[in-house]
């Protein structure tokens, strides 16, 4: 991500790029004989997927849509690396520390994703301070619901995960990674009114015949159906 951004060093900003999108990048390279993780480091790498993606919707915001939008104003670097090898800068430097501190204040012998993320909240930069802003966030809400996650993840650490968490030790398991949002905009900013009819969410519609009629009409049409109602 940074060399693509022609950045001379890891920015913080890059490492929310990374977290956002770890769910999709996994899933995409799960597939062949030369995918990156396997068995347990997979299902362990995409659990913490998961769990970054849930605290994250859990206050409306789209990992996917994060993601672009952090992309979006980091925009290009002057620095073009003739190597593979990219160093992170002091600032991320920092914030990888910060986060093994956090892990290893409570006991936990790994620093984890939510880790990671809990440091960057703590000290965003301004970039990411100004990215969170536009999309309606409050930074210290966010970071506070992160800290509850930390907090129920070390919490079922402290208990043991149940069998249905456990890596399975059969070399033949391939872990199943969800299916990323094939709407993810839609998902952001609408709503699903047939899921939420199926669900009785949806006060009956009464008195209104002639409207209901029209409508069907017009989405029965096979050209020129009105694409916005």
């Amino acid at each position: 991500e940074t060399a693509r951004s022609m950045y001379p060093s890891i920015e913080k900003e890059f490492v929310l790029i990374g977290l956002c999108g770890l769910g999709r990048w996994l899933h995409s390279q799960a597939q062949g004989e030369r995918a990156p993780l396997r068995g347990p480091a997979l299902h362990a790498v995409n659990t913490e997927a998961q769990t970054v993606e849930t605290a994250l919707r859990a206050y409306g915001i789209a990992p996917d849509l994060l993601c672009l939008a952090v992309r979006t104003a980091v925009g290009q670097g002057p620095c073009r690396h003739g190597s593979e090898v990219v160093h992170r800068s002091p600032a991320c430097k920092a914030c990888f520390q910060h986060a093994k501190v956090r892990a290893e204040s409570v006991g936990s012998a790994e620093v984890h994703c939510l880790h990671l993320l809990a440091a960057i909240l703590e000290e965003p930069s301004t970039l990411i301070i100004r990215v969170l802003t536009e999309f309606g966030v409050d930074i210290a809400v966010l970071r506070l619901g992160v800290e509850a996650a930390l907090a129920s993840l070390q919490d079922r650490q402290a208990h043991g995960e149940s069998v249905a968490d456990k890596p399975s030790t059969d070399p033949g398991h391939v872990a199943q990674l969800p299916m990323a949002p094939e709407t993810p905009y839609l998902d952001q900013y609408g709503y699903d009114l047939t899921q939420e009819a199926r669900e009785g969410r949806i006060d009956p519609i009464l008195g209104r015949q002639e409207e209901m009629l029209a409508l069907v009409r017009t989405l029965h049409q096979k050209t020129k159906h009105t694409p916005l109602l």
